[in-house]
């Protein structure tokens, strides 16, 4: 409820916007604890929602069911990739994104053999690092171009 009465404006990253045009011929999609509505709103605000196919926000997915559970990671993969084989990255700035991916590289191998997700721990918002977390990204980045090397490596397989 008090989220969707927050009109706050969400801050653009310097980069970003970069970033989701580099990407753009590459499916995109949000996945969030946040309402969907907001995540939309936010978007549009900042000229990006056309990048982004499907945004999963909280009220999509039960509230046991949450991050770090993969439920809305999963819901996000089918309705972009149809679960066609290749590879997906996750992006997320909180240590609940990395277990998410993990989890749903668990389900994936067992149902979905020839998906798989790589994440990446995004700390150029936060001034951040992985210190302390139990499960380690497979990547880190500290500045949004550094997402277009780790992706541009893998662009064929993506």
């Amino acid at each position: 409820e008090y989220q969707l009465n927050d009109s706050t404006p969400t801050p653009l990253l310097d980069g970003i916007e970069d970033i989701c045009s580099y990407f753009s011929s590459i499916p995109q999609g949000i996945v969030s604890q946040n309402a969907r509505s907001n995540i939309l709103n936010s978007l549009q605000s900042n000229g990006l929602a056309g990048y982004f196919r499907h945004v999963v926000g909280y009220e999509e997915v039960p509230l046991i069911k949450q991050k770090p559970e993969p439920n809305g990671l999963i819901l996000c993969l089918k309705k972009l990739t149809e679960m066609k084989s290749g590879i997906t990255f996750y992006i997320g700035d909180h240590q609940t994104d990395t277990h998410c991916a993990v989890k749903a590289n668990q389900i994936l191998q067992k149902d979905y053999p020839g998906i798989s997700i790589l994440s990446i721990g995004a700390f150029y918002s936060t001034h951040a690092d992985d210190t302390g977390w139990q499960i380690k990204p497979d990547f880190t980045a500290f500045y949004p171009e550094d997402i277009v090397k780790i992706i541009g490596s893998y662009q064929e397989q993506v």
